[in-house]
């Protein structure tokens, strides 16, 4: 028994990092362990203890139930640590959600069928970490919600790391090769987070130049957003679809897949994520997402219109950011 959840473990190791990835390396940095000590549980010598299987599970967004390879059963699991409020480091925690992102995006790279759904009622991290004062924005609300705010002091005073911008660099790198990409989007996907914005405002933990910042980077990121409507395609000539949803999406729904991979996650506690790499979690999502079309407008390429109707709309709202 031990050796065949040791193999599940390995299996399931394999099938989450890109082909040319070294497993051994990456399993030395995660388990803080010596290259012998790491070979010894690939091979089966050693079985990997249970805090051993955690880190992993946690930091290459793996499903423990595919870990002990769970078949038959009604249940389906998320992975999520619920204890975020109690954590040492929440920007650590961040950290490793962006490197288990970044993982599952460099095994999709590999795949030239890989395929990317997301219905979203808030703004994603695809959409803003290319622009550092959203990004700071949105890590900022985040730390406010967990109370640790009071060691950074108001938004121009706190500092992002520089391991924190690196790691957001690498995820925007890397997320632009996935070959299809659909978002559905809420009609209200930027007007909540112009609403948290001028909630701080309000708070005086924004100024007005904070707020100008963050409303330039907004502007750019919808003029940028309906030039990728209008082609359909990235920079990197992956392809994108863009729906705009006629119903509210209660919450951000993801599912990503390609040959060989498949993750399902849902958007929980502002930034954070829960993710499942259950089978049956997997195909419901992607059925509920696909479900969504029916009741939204293709804004790619087709329905020019609509397109330009909606991101009209966000300048406007943009534009009254800050004024009362």
């Amino acid at each position: 028994m031990k050796n065949q959840l040791n193999d599940e473990l390995v299996s399931a190791i394999k099938n989450s990092v890109a082909d040319d990835q070294n497993i051994a390396n990456l399993l030395m940095n995660i388990l803080s362990m010596g290259k012998e000590a790491v070979y010894r549980r690939l091979r089966g010598d050693v079985p990997f203890t249970f805090d051993e299987v955690s880190k992993i599970s946690s930091k290459l967004c793996i499903s423990l139930d595919n870990i002990v390879n769970i078949k038959n059963t009604k249940r389906a699991f998320f992975d999520l640590d619920l204890n975020i409020q109690q954590l040492t480091d929440p920007l650590d925690h961040y950290c490793d959600k962006l490197e288990s992102c970044i993982l599952m995006f460099q095994k999709l790279h590999k795949c030239e069928n890989s395929t990317a759904r997301l219905a979203i009622n808030s703004l994603p991290y695809m959409f803003y970490l290319p622009f550092p004062h959203i990004a700071k924005f949105r890590l900022y609300r985040w730390l406010y919600q967990l109370e640790v705010i009071s060691t950074i002091g108001s938004y121009e005073e706190m500092r992002v790391p520089q391991k924190v911008s690196d790691i957001e660099k690498r995820f925007v790198a890397e997320q632009r090769y996935i070959a299809d990409t659909t978002f559905i989007m809420d009609q209200n996907v930027f007007k909540s987070f112009i609403s948290d914005v001028n909630y701080f405002y309000k708070l005086n933990l924004l100024s007005n130049n904070d707020v100008h910042l963050i409303q330039n980077e907004l502007l750019e990121l919808i003029s940028n957003l309906e030039t990728v409507a209008a082609t359909g395609t990235q920079k990197t000539g992956t392809k994108i679809n863009l729906y705009v949803s006629n119903i509210d999406i209660e919450s951000s729904y993801l599912h990503f897949e390609c040959d060989n991979c498949e993750n399902s996650f849902l958007r929980v506690f502002s930034i954070n994520i829960m993710d499942s790499q259950n089978p049956t979690i997997c195909s419901i999502q992607k059925e509920w997402i696909d479900s969504l079309k029916r009741y939204s407008t293709l804004i790619s390429v087709s329905g020019e219109i609509q397109r330009t109707e909606f991101f009209n709309m966000q300048r406007e709202l943009t534009l009254k950011m800050g004024c009362f």
